[in-house]
């Protein structure tokens, strides 16, 4: 045989070789490199690009290291809330329907807090509460097109961020309100206060725009158990900022009186048995 078909039949076996190779190797998931192409950069398998398997809590998903939750107060009203995806699998993550937040000083110096107990002006921020939802001013980077507080869910690609505004309404009267730069957790409800439910209604309320934020502020107050059930008398003295005509009340009068009613109604809602409510919504 001449040198020529030798070395060609030797070309024929190797490339025939490679393709067993490869078919073979393919089979417990390993792929062999291929001579004329060779991918320089990873790729996300097209599977890890779908949603997971049912929603995941926002709370415990962010506990289980699957989200990251950043919390950027703008003042004692609102904030800036950016939500990643740590994982690389698209996460599907459900809302609850309120939340809270924390100053982070707060948790990390619990010397300072006893020692601030006394003297509520000297310790932290004031830990705030808000609804999730009817707020149009969201954003998915990265995670895919999201009506965000439509439904409650929404869906996150992998290291995909989320990011959208909320308001809010502080819970600690006496204590500074959230400024910019403040540095706060968002966490449950439940982990803030032990008896929510009352401020739940009324966040509830203002995310539905039943109530004025003011309005809204006032019952939070006034039903925290973090600024210690304040008075009515004492909401209606508390002073707004200063004016070239002095301060102002914080509160208009009417507020106050609209706050009154709201937490009247809620508390008449949650003593009045089941039956008693159905008949009445017949009548």
């Amino acid at each position: 045989m001449s040198a020529g078909r030798i070395l060609l039949a030797v070309c024929v076996a190797s490339v025939g070789w490679l393709n067993t190779a490869n078919a073979e190797t393919s089979r417990f998931g390993v792929l062999m490199p291929c001579i004329h192409c060779v991918h320089s950069e990873p790729t996300l398998l097209a599977s890890s690009r779908q949603p997971s398997t049912g929603p995941v809590n926002l709370f415990t998903a962010q506990q289980a290291g699957q989200l990251q939750i950043r919390y950027q107060p703008r003042n004692e009203r609102s904030a800036h809330v950016q939500i990643r995806n740590l994982t690389n699998q698209a996460l599907t993550v459900r809302l609850p329907s309120v939340f809270a937040a924390r100053p982070v000083l707060a948790q990390q110096h619990p010397f300072f807090n006893m020692q601030a107990s006394s003297n509520n002006s000297s310790r932290s921020q004031q830990s705030v509460a808000g609804p999730f939802g009817n707020n149009s001013n969201n954003n998915s980077g990265g995670g895919g097109n999201n009506n965000v507080f439509g439904s409650g869910i929404f869906h996150v690609a992998p290291e995909g961020l989320v990011q959208f505004d909320v308001q809010s309404v502080c819970l600690e009267q006496g204590l500074p309100t959230p400024t910019p730069g403040s540095r706060y957790e968002m966490v449950a409800i439940e982990e803030v206060l032990s008896e929510p439910a009352t401020i739940t209604e009324v966040l509830t309320q203002l995310r539905d725009k039943q109530i004025s934020p003011k309005v809204a502020q006032a019952a939070a107050w006034h039903a925290s158990e973090l600024s210690g059930y304040p008075s009515w008398q004492k909401l209606a003295e508390i002073k707004g900022e200063l004016t070239t005509i002095g301060r102002h009340p914080y509160f208009a009068p009417n507020e106050l009186k609209q706050a009154r009613a709201l937490l009247e109604r809620i508390e008449t809602i949650r003593t009045t048995p089941v039956e008693s409510l159905a008949k009445a919504k017949k009548l």
